[in-house]
């Protein structure tokens, strides 16, 4: 183990600058009989002082609040600090006339009471630590053994730590617990002329829990419960609580054994800490978003209640951990109009599932909720009704979405925009078990914008992406002269940007099972290519779709039109399998463009690969 937890004490362990300890406001227990004044010293466990090793430059020392409870055979009796030395003290008290014999423990408030070398304590199961502290003192439970010719206690540590580093800020509880349901803190004794280990009693806790004494734990600094030596037979978990709702759990399925006067740092052991949080309103979840610079990839937040977003502004960020919507619904969504990727959220590289979007009922859109993209940039920007853009291995799961997703009207730039996320851009995202309902448009003018695919799931890949069993039902209308590729789930496999565009390469995209019943109606267009399923394949394999959609052109260009793919690029391997189109494709273009229209694929290269070699159907 790293840092390894052992406690070298003269009398007690101090893990923090200085511990905290009131003295006690009463004195010994009330009792009869002749009694006499006494004074004991403090040694260490050890014959030579060490360092605590609980972190750089602690060290054990005493404090003049410090008090201890002394057996003499006959009662217990307050002893308190008469002179402090840090690493030794002395401590004034009286006891029983004649008693030859004395059990002490420290602090006073543990003990109980003691008989035949065996001190009945209490060690607490709510710790409560000071903000200039790391430990409870009060946990702090050590015992010795003297006689009245030596008059010198050499304490022992009676307890075990484990170490719990804070590292967000707002935490304001820490549980341990085993997960066989050891018994670690509570009522229990200590064999003063044993090995002196607490050991719980039959009523004891079998959890702890750690508490500050103010709002919350110091972010960045390292703390310490207090436990029985014990063996987690079946491994244990530190629950961690936040202002903010979030809880997490650092946990390890492994037997841990932690002895007495030694501990355990759960950096070393356990799993990495996940934080997760149940948002109920809608000011929850804002409150959520304003804070998300705390969260990591390993967090995970869950909607536990629909929750109406009153058409408030939305700010999207970059979502690292699980957004898991648990089949609830957010609806009258608009998020907040930038020069950026817009959606939920404006980049994914966790997960995003379980999710209604736009919808108050589950079945038809909201009439508020509308996901729109306006930029004059020269570089891309990106729009879906999750994300933006999905990014190496990010994943959007089982999301149906009611809300419209549209370039604006006064957008003058590149933009592409998909029904669920606008642009795959790293290897290994997917997109599963989605379905769209909501409108996809560009609405730019015809004489600006940028060439922006359209899609009713994506709109554009360019890395190695899964795409598996979506459905696309909303309309697709694009009204922009320099859009160029259109698709009923994907409206463009550009793989030229991720490949070196020879023969012998690996397919990078793969639709399967994916089906389209949303109408698309093109009235503007560039260089234009439009498919039920994909309007342009570089380096794809699309296998077991279905379009029943119908497409109309009224541009006044050249047109590549298929049931399932508008036009293969002539370098890059594209197969399709098990593909079929039962929609139909209305040409009424004027002037004298041509057109390119195939009831399965509009246009291909001279050599297509894999078309000679699989089955296609119409």
């Amino acid at each position: 183990m790293k840092e390894l937890l052992r406690i070298l004490l003269s009398g007690l362990l101090l893990a923090g600058a200085a511990l905290s300890c009131q003295r006690e406001e009463t004195g010994g227990e009330p009792r009869g009989g002749a009694m006499r004044g006494i004074i004991f010293t403090s040694g260490t466990e050890f014959s030579v002082l060490s360092k605590v090793n609980l972190g750089s430059g602690l060290k054990p020392c005493w404090q003049d609040s410090d008090s201890l409870a002394v057996f003499d055979g006959s009662g217990r009796n307050l002893f308190i600090v008469s002179d402090n030395f840090g690493s030794s003290a002395t401590f004034g008290g009286n006891v029983a006339e004649g008693a030859t014999q004395f059990d002490a423990i420290y602090p006073y408030v543990a003990a109980r009471s003691a008989s035949a070398g065996v001190i009945a304590a209490e060690l607490p199961s709510v710790q409560t630590v000071a903000p200039s502290d790391s430990v409870c003192p009060a946990a702090l439970l050590c015992a010795a053994r003297t006689d009245a010719s030596a008059r010198h206690f050499s304490f022992r540590n009676a307890f075990s730590l484990i170490k719990v580093d804070i590292g967000l800020a707002g935490v304001t509880s820490v549980v341990l617990k085993g997960k066989n349901g050891e018994k670690l803190a509570g009522p229990g004794t200590i064999d003063v002329a044993g090995d002196c280990a607490f050991i719980p009693g039959t009523s004891a806790a079998t959890e702890v829990t750690l508490l500050p004494s103010g709002t919350s734990f110091t972010k960045g600094k390292s703390y310490y419960i207090a436990v029985a030596p014990v063996e987690f037979t079946g491994g244990f978990e530190v629950i961690m609580q936040r202002t903010d709702g979030a809880d997490a759990v650092k946990a390890s399925d492994k037997p841990l054994v932690v002895r007495r006067n030694d501990g355990v740092n759960l950096a070393d052991v356990a799993t990495t800490t996940t934080w997760s949080r149940i948002i109920m309103t809608k000011a929850q979840l804002f409150d959520w978003v304003a804070g998300y610079a705390a969260w990591s990839e390993y967090d995970i937040v869950k909607l536990g209640a629909d929750i109406d977003m009153e058409g408030e502004a939305w700010p999207p960020h970059a979502q690292k951990g699980v957004f898991d919507g648990q089949g609830y619904k957010l609806y009258n969504f608009r998020p907040m109009p930038a020069n950026a990727n817009t959606g939920l959220f404006s980049d994914v590289t966790g997960t995003v599932k379980n999710l209604i979007i736009g919808s108050s009922d589950g079945s038809r859109w909201d009439g508020v909720s509308v996901v729109s993209h306006s930029h004059n940039l020269t570089s891309w920007c990106n729009v879906g009704a999750v994300a933006g853009r999905i990014f190496a291995g990010g994943s959007v799961e089982n999301i149906i979405n009611f809300a419209a997703v549209e370039v604006a009207a006064d957008d003058a730039g590149k933009t592409r925009a998909g029904g669920i996320v606008g642009f795959a851009a790293g290897e290994g995202a997917a997109i599963r078990n989605c379905k769209n309902y909501g409108t996809v448009s560009n609405l730019a003018p015809t004489a600006v914008g940028g060439n922006g695919p359209l899609g009713g799931i994506i709109a554009a890949a360019e890395a190695a992406c899964t795409i598996d069993s979506c459905a696309n039902y909303g309309t697709i209308t694009n009204n922009n002269a320099r859009v160029n590729w259109v698709g009923g789930i994907m409206g463009v496999t550009n793989g030229r940007a991720a490949v070196d565009q020879t023969e012998d390469i690996d397919y990078i995209v793969a639709i399967s099972n994916c089906l389209n019943e949303g109408d698309i109606n093109v009235s503007a267009g560039g260089d234009l290519s439009v498919g039920g399923i994909t309007g342009y394949l570089t380096g794809a394999d699309i296998s077991g779709c279905t379009n029943t959609g119908t497409i109309t052109s009224t541009a006044s260009v050249e047109l590549k039109a298929g049931g399932i793919a508008g036009k293969f690029y002539k370098s890059n391997p594209c197969t399709l399998t098990d593909c079929i189109n039962r929609g139909t494709i209305k040409f009424n273009q004027g002037g004298s463009a041509a057109g390119y229209i195939g009831g399965i694929r509009g246009a291909a290269p001279l050599r297509v690969h894999g078309l000679g070699e699989r089955r296609l159907r119409r």
